[in-house]
């Protein structure tokens, strides 16, 4: 079993890196698209609201 464990732990630690790193990036365009949309939104309410 330990002869098993070792590669399957050196092939999970990067993916774990890169799951993390994808992960917050994905955040950050959700954070993005947010944000743009709440400007959008509230710009569309002054545009209206005039």
């Amino acid at each position: 079993m330990a002869v098993m464990q070792m590669p399957l732990q050196s092939a999970t630690k990067p993916y774990l890196m890169y799951s993390a790193s994808y992960l917050r990036f994905f955040d950050a365009i959700v954070r993005i698209l947010f944000h743009a949309n709440v400007q959008y939104n509230f710009i569309d309410d002054i545009i209206r609201s005039n």
